[in-house]
């Protein structure tokens, strides 16, 4: 498999000397699914901030072959879309339209084409009918969907989604999933829902402390009790009626 990002002995501590990760080192490959699991403070959310340069830490780490450096910051951000845990960091604009439409604008884009991304990008999430929604008094669930949209009309090639399923009814939930299913893009996911590890993850991260404990097959991890409850977690529900 193609590696997209590669990150090597990363470390990082924010200004009150909390250090959050150490030592990380990781690949991530074209088309995967990853998972990134781990109890409150683990490191995940600040993992995340490092895919597209949003956070520098010191280590080594190459994102499509070149590091997050000023220069290319531009590039990396065109391939590396991030979806915040919460829509109101993500949407912005009055509308719905004008959220999605503001990245294509700013590249430049002519309307027709900017039309059609936003589109395309509406259309693949299900709000093709909510262009002309405001963007606050859409639900929650239709809110992280929109917010998946913005990202989406810019053509990404990774998509970075921090704790997406967070205070979903399971409607919206299940909904979410099944969207994420079908975009064929290198997912990376922070999560504490397992189950959704489970249906959706192709491989899996456990952090915790700011470190890698474990990596491999989600079934493996998830179903290792031990390994889990030391890290505050539980092996979903799935896995436990089927011992």
């Amino acid at each position: 498999m193609k590696k997209v990002v590669e990150i090597r002995s990363l470390n990082f501590t924010y200004p009150d000397g909390n250090t959050a990760l150490e030592d990380i080192s990781l690949d991530i490959f074209k088309a995967e699914t990853l998972g990134i699991i781990g109890p409150n403070g683990a490191g995940k959310s600040t993992l995340l901030l490092h895919l597209n340069g949003l956070l520098n830490g010191n280590g080594n780490i190459k994102i499509f072959d070149k590091p997050p450096i000023k220069e290319n910051l531009s590039f990396i951000r065109s391939k590396v879309g991030f979806v915040f845990q919460d829509p109101q960091d993500q949407l912005f604009m009055p509308t719905a339209y004008e959220d999605v439409a503001f990245g294509p604008q700013n590249l430049g884009l002519k309307k027709q084409e900017i039309d059609k991304r936003v589109n395309d990008a509406l259309g693949e999430v299900g709000l093709s009918d909510k262009k002309d929604h405001l963007s606050y008094h859409l639900s929650l669930g239709e809110q992280r969907k929109l917010s998946i949209a913005t990202v989406l009309s810019m053509s990404p090639e990774i998509i970075v989604l921090d704790e997406p399923n967070s205070n979903l009814d399971p409607a919206s939930r299940r909904h979410l999933i099944n969207l994420l299913k079908n975009l064929t893009i290198t997912k990376v996911i922070a999560t504490h829902d397992l189950e959704m590890v489970l249906d959706l993850c192709s491989r899996v991260v456990l952090l915790d402390k700011g470190r890698v404990i474990r990596e491999g097959q989600p079934k493996g991890i998830l179903s290792d009790k031990t390994l889990l409850e030391f890290h505050s977690l539980e092996v979903p529900l799935s896995l436990s009626l089927n011992k």
